[in-house]
This record gives C-alpha cells, sequence and structure tokens, in this order.
C-alpha cells in the first residue's frame, strides 16, 4: 500500500511540472508572436505614412504651384484688361452723369427764369397795365363805341366800373365781374341802359340830320353843276 502510494504521489509531481512547463513555453512563444505582429504594425504604418506624406506633399505642392501660376496668368491676361475696362466704364459714366446733372441743372434754372418772366409778364399784364390805364383817365366816353352792353356791362358804367380803352382792357374787365355783382352795380346797369337808349335814340337823330345835311349838298352840288352847264353852253353860242 505505501508503495503505491508513492508512485503516485510522484506521477502526480511529473504531471504537474509537465503542466507547468507547458505553459510557460506557450505563453512566450505568444508573447514573442505578439511583439512581432506590433513591430510589423510600425513599420507598416511607417512606411504608410512616408508615402502618403511624401505622394500628398508633392501632389499639394505641384498643384498648389500650377494653380498659382494659373492664377497669376489669369490675373494678367484676364482680370487686368477687364479691371481697365472697368475704370474706363466708370470713368466715362461719372462724366455722363455729371454732364446730365449740369444740363438738368441749366434747364430747370431757364425753366425758372422763363416762369419768372411769364409771371412778370402776367402781372405787367393783369395788375399794372390796368392801373396805369386807370390812372391815366383812359376810361373815357371812346369806350362806349369801342365796348358793347355785352361785354360785362361795363363800358357804360361810371368808374370804377367802366371799362378801360386800351390793349389789355379786358383783363381788367375780367378781373371787375365780382364788381358787377353789387346792387349798386346793378342799378347802375338799369340806368346805363336807359341811357344808352337815349343816346342810340340821339345817335339816330343826328345820323338823320347828317343824311339831310348831305342830301342838301347834294342837292346843291347838283344846281351849280346846271348852272355851269348853262353857262358855258350859252358862252359856247
Amino acid at each position: 500500500m505505501s508503495a503505491s502510494s508513492s508512485s503516485s504521489s510522484s506521477s502526480s509531481s511529473s504531471s504537474s511540472r509537465c503542466s507547468c512547463n507547458s505553459s510557460h513555453i506557450i505563453s512566450s512563444s505568444s508573447s514573442s508572436n505578439s511583439s512581432r505582429s506590433g513591430l510589423v504594425v510600425v513599420v507598416v504604418v511607417v512606411v504608410v505614412v512616408v508615402v502618403v506624406r511624401v505622394v500628398v506633399v508633392e501632389v499639394v505642392v505641384v498643384v498648389a504651384v500650377k494653380v498659382a501660376a494659373a492664377a497669376v496668368v489669369v490675373a494678367v491676361l484676364v482680370i487686368v484688361p477687364v479691371v481697365e475696362v472697368l475704370v474706363v466704364v466708370l470713368v466715362v459714366v461719372v462724366v455722363v452723369v455729371v454732364v446730365v446733372v449740369v444740363v438738368v441743372l441749366v434747364v430747370e434754372v431757364v425753366v425758372v427764369a422763363v416762369k419768372v418772366a411769364a409771371a412778370a409778364v402776367v402781372v405787367a399784364v393783369l395788375v399794372v397795365v390796368p392801373v396805369v390805364e386807370s390812372r391815366n383817365n383812359l376810361s373815357l366816353p371812346r369806350a362806349r363805341n369801342l365796348w358793347s352792353d355785352r361785354s360785362f356791362h361795363l363800358v357804360d358804367l361810371d368808374p370804377p366800373y367802366r371799362c378801360p380803352v386800351g390793349i389789355y382792357s379786358i383783363h381788367y374787365c375780367v378781373r371787375r365781374r365780382a364788381a358787377l355783382s353789387s346792387p349798386v352795380c346793378g342799378r347802375k346797369k338799369k340806368a346805363s341802359r336807359e341811357e344808352k337808349e337815349e343816346r342810340e335814340e340821339q345817335e339816330e337823330e343826328e345820323e338823320e340830320e347828317e343824311e339831310e345835311e348831305e342830301e342838301e349838298e347834294e342837292e346843291e352840288e347838283e344846281e351849280e353843276e346846271e348852272e355851269r352847264s348853262s353857262t358855258q353852253a350859252s358862252w359856247e353860242n
């Protein structure tokens, strides 16, 4: 029994040693494999980074240089002439705008001057001339022959309702139309109409007298001609 127990204990100890040795060997081999794979990965990453950097730097630098050269060429051949043309166009536009502004200002000044002159003429026609005419006592009975009773009923009225005689009298008459709406003016209208009728009758009588005088003169001339003809005939005989 003791022998068997000793043999079994020796066998168990030997098996435990074998297992320890095998596990040690496996762990050492795995660590060596992992270190190798890590080194390979590092080398590959370094190579890739170097290659990528070289390629990217070369490509980027070449492309950048080419782009810069193309930009310079475009700037020299295209942008500079376009800018020159734009500058010329801008100068022309500025000159045209200045000329237009000056012309507009001159035209406005001329228009204002024309309006002022027209206003002065209107004032002279409507205010100054009638006042001067009325002050110079131009509203004489001669107006009765120049203006009829239909001309705002101003001809036969007493001053200041009578129309003055002159080129601008109609403006004066139009301006005085408001004065005709007064009752005093209405009474004067009636009186003026009666006076006008009397005057027309007097004028007709005067015309008849003048016609009679003309007829008498014609008769006297005929008698004188007859006497002359008779005297000439007697002399010839």
